[in-house]
């Protein structure tokens, strides 16, 4: 019991901390504007980068998201083509 208890210990540990590098230097609020846009993808996030005028880039295998975390907004959206080379612009959310 006491090891099967420390394995769930130490894998909820390994988790947060995974967690922690992707998202650092993000808010709580970014966090789980992040998060979410992952959910709606149902694909893991390759990278996430700040951009130099503030809003968010996060890059999953077949999408890209331009994120504005300052009013919750998809400024923009990338999806992979078919040719699996080309990104093709599918604008902002209304």
């Amino acid at each position: 019991m006491k090891s099967l208890l420390l394995f769930l210990l130490i894998g909820t540990t390994t988790l947060v901390l995974a967690d922690d590098g992707m998202y650092k230097g993000f808010t709580k609020s970014e966090k789980r504007f992040i998060k979410n846009v992952e959910t709606v993808q149902q694909e893991h996030i390759t990278s996430i980068t700040r951009q130099e005028d503030g809003y968010v880039m996060v890059i999953f295998p077949t999408a890209k998201y331009l994120l504005n975390t300052t009013t919750g907004f998809v400024a923009n959206v990338w999806i992979l083509g078919d040719d699996d080379i080309t990104w093709e612009e599918m604008g902002p959310e209304y």
